[in-house]
């Protein structure tokens, strides 16, 4: 992929992996693809196969170290973004050192990815904010989001958890994208079975099922709010 759209100036960075955590979607009874973060953090990274160190088939700092360095090696122009661990909502500050190497020589190409929505809460600060405050590293929000169902018949309005994400993210130099903003599903079910189904009703998106009206107009005023230039 990365010698594939080498030199594209769309393509500003890669994404190492969507949402790794310790149980993820398809792992099933599979042990080998849990993703840990914070196991022996304190211990340098394993280089090569049977030599010292951290074995990155089971830790994630180490797997993304790695893979970032691979990546900036054959593109130095790209971002690498890290999503965090639990499905991509915390990024524990033990560990950060492991990532710190991503530099293409002049600069950092590290870019921590955040998803975060109401079942999370609203310790924005915690989880990932901290990066942000204190100047440790650039974050993206690579999702968030909430429901939006009933809004294109005028009887929603802004969730208070909302509320509380759009205050933060309006005090904190963190950039963010909404996730998604297709009015209809194109998940056919592969994760949510009983949940999901093509065509219909997305109901996290920012358009209607028509795909040609917001679903939320207070929603996309709160958004605009954020989206000034930093």
């Amino acid at each position: 992929m990365v010698n594939l759209f080498q030199g594209d100036p769309y393509v500003i960075g890669a994404d190492l992996r969507n949402e790794p955590a310790e149980t993820p979607y398809p792992c099933g009874n599979q042990n080998n693809c849990k993703a840990e973060w914070k196991r022996e953090w304190h211990k340098a990274c394993m280089h090569r196969r049977g030599t010292a160190g951290i074995d990155p088939r089971e830790n994630w700092p180490c797997a993304a170290q790695h893979a970032g360095g691979a990546i900036v090696g054959l593109d130095h122009r790209l971002l690498i973004f890290v999503e965090g661990i639990g499905y991509g909502t915390e990024i524990p500050e033990e560990g950060l050192h492991h990532l710190l190497h991503l530099r293409n020589g002049k600069q950092s190409q590290l870019v921590y990815s955040a998803h975060t929505y109401s079942q999370d809460g609203t310790t924005f600060d915690k989880r990932w904010g901290y990066l942000v405050e204190k100047h440790k590293a650039p974050v993206w929000i690579g999702e968030f989001g909430d429901t939006v169902a009933n809004h294109c018949s005028n009887a929603g309005s802004p969730s208070k958890w909302l509320n509380s994400a759009i205050s933060y993210l309006a005090k904190v130099p963190a950039s963010w994208s909404w996730w998604p903003i297709n009015g209809t599903d194109s998940d056919g079910g592969i994760h949510y079975e009983s949940e999901r189904s093509y065509y219909g009703r997305e109901s996290y998106g920012l358009l209607c099922p028509s795909w040609d009206t917001e679903a939320s107009e207070p929603i996309m005023e709160d958004l605009d709010s954020i989206m000034q230039e930093r």
